[in-house]
């Protein structure tokens, strides 16, 4: 179960209690409403998620109990989610969970991704290849059928779930980078350099900055480039549309940081019109001190190739060793083909991590695996996948 959501469970009334047997296990898989959940199911859930993120992230630290269940119960203005566990009921222990995330048709984004819905299975090591992966899935269609879902997309990063996506047909759309920083390691005189370069090479821009809230009187330009920007990283294979990020999902964005005691620092420059050209944005988590998330960072065409980019680079990371200097890692995703990006990370000294990836499929796809694991249970034998 995908953790960290910020909108409202909720499922058709026909989905709201399944007891099943998947393969060799009983489960009962059930509804799980951050907002009115007791707190037996939350402690289910907080213990179903530390035990995946000790599978899936060991080295890393994991939110608390109090701030998971504070972003869970937050709404998203733009979208809905589901979720469903599956408990083990001679043990009462959650074992799995699904999330399904999907655009509401109030959404800017909606024309052109309202088709797609996002999803997220998970299973505890120990109680994997027993069939609950795929005794979730058998929610998705239903689902997908009330909000007039045609795809499904997911992220992975395990190997095993990387094979249950093959498992079902998905076809891989993308795949992502995590890479990180050792600020011990930095080249501090070149970062130094970089900021000094920049004046001297773009004499008209003026950097500004934003902490927490986007300024009303720059917002909606800012939300234009931001939207720009991020609609030209590559999208690989993925069958999406362009995203939009109007003002209002950015004082969403500053309200949500706010509520959960987060640090976000935005610099933009700006040009003599008064138009931002370019971006930078990190997110600062208190409960992890010794990291920092790196967001969008780019440059508007036509201002490129007089280092910008480099200067915003430059200054942002000057100011965390200022004002947060227990900060040593920096993370952040890009795809494997965003060249550009990697290379002037990668010139700062981001390094691989890990690569995940983002499978894909129709609906109808998924439907027709579904019905295949069915025909081969009865057969007993391996369903055949697309």
């Amino acid at each position: 179960m995908r953790s960290r959501s910020t909108s409202r469970a909720r499922g058709p009334p026909s989905l709201r209690y399944v007891s099943l047997r998947a393969r060799s296990v009983d489960v009962e898989i059930t509804p799980f409403d951050p907002k009115t959940a007791s707190r037996d199911a939350w402690a289910r859930y907080h213990a179903f998620r530390r035990a995946r993120h000790a599978e899936h992230s060991p080295e890393d630290p994991i939110a608390s109990d109090e701030k998971e269940e504070l972003a869970m119960k937050r709404d998203d203005p733009e979208g809905d989610q589901f979720l469903y566990g599956a408990v083990e009921p001679a043990t009462g222990v959650l074992i799995g969970g699904l999330w399904m995330g999907v655009l509401k048709e109030t959404a800017p984004s909606y024309t052109t991704n309202g088709h797609i819905a996002w999803l997220d299975v998970s299973v505890l090591g120990s109680h994997r290849r027993n069939g609950i992966g795929t005794a979730l899935l058998r929610l998705v269609p239903e689902l997908c059928r009330e909000r007039g879902i045609r795809l499904l997309m997911g992220w992975v990063m395990e190997e095993d779930g990387k094979s249950f996506a093959r498992a079902v047909g998905a076809k891989i759309g993308s795949r992502r980078r995590e890479n990180r920083l050792d600020l011990d390691r930095l080249d501090w005189p070149m970062v130094e350099g970089w900021a000094r370069a920049g004046p001297a090479q773009s004499p008209g821009s003026r950097l500004r900055w934003f902490d927490g809230r986007i300024d009303d009187g720059v917002l909606n330009d800012y939300a234009n480039v931001y939207t720009e920007l991020m609609n030209q990283q590559p999208r690989d294979d993925l069958d999406t549309g362009d995203f939009v990020r109007d003002a209002a999902w950015f004082r969403d964005r500053a309200d949500r940081f706010a509520s959960l005691g987060e640090t976000w620092w935005t610099l933009a420059s700006v040009e003599p019109s008064g138009s931002v050209s370019g971006l930078t944005e990190v997110i600062y988590e208190p409960e992890e001190p010794d990291r920092l998330y790196q967001g969008l960072t780019g440059v508007r065409e036509g201002q490129r190739g007089r280092g910008l980019g480099k200067w915003l680079k430059a200054e942002m990371l000057l100011r965390v060793r200022r004002e947060l200097p227990g900060v040593r890692i920096v993370s952040t995703w890009n795809a494997t083909t965003n060249d550009a990006m990697l290379a002037i990370n990668e010139r700062l000294g981001f390094r691989e991590h890990r690569v995940s990836e983002m499978p894909q499929m129709t609906v109808e796809a998924l439907e027709g695996w579904l019905d295949r694991a069915d025909a081969a249970a009865r057969g007993n034998a391996s369903p055949t996948t697309a």
